[in-house]
């Protein structure tokens, strides 16, 4: 959709490249799904997500570092806003800033465990 089409082209100015280590040439496709799944069970729409599998996903990959958090929120809080009701967009926003912020401390941790 030209919403999805917006998206990506915002994060993608950003963190294309980041993007690329972590999929590289693989399936956009499959991510996006992980990522729909992971927000569906985020906001208890469904149980479709395995919540084990986020953290490690995101701490395997060097190229996202904690520094990158406040930019993504900032993109994901201005898109929930354009694309979702007030309700829906406050519950989104809720449910990202409290996964940004634990990212943000397991990204710090291994980066300082790494140096």
């Amino acid at each position: 959709s030209e919403n999805d089409v917006r998206w990506v082209s915002a994060v993608g100015s950003d963190f294309g490249a980041v993007f690329r280590d972590a999929i590289g040439d693989g399936d956009w496709n499959a991510h996006v799904e992980k990522v729909i799944r992971f927000w569906l069970t985020a906001l208890r729409v469904s149980r479709c997500y395995n919540n084990r599998e986020f953290m490690p996903a995101h701490l395997r990959h060097a190229g996202i570092r904690a520094e990158l958090a406040p930019r993504w929120l900032e993109l994901f809080t201005a898109s929930v806003d354009r694309l979702c009701q007030p309700k829906q967009a406050s519950a989104f926003k809720a449910v990202a800033a409290a996964m940004i912020e634990n990212l943000e401390i397991l990204l710090s941790k291994r980066d300082l465990t790494n140096k």
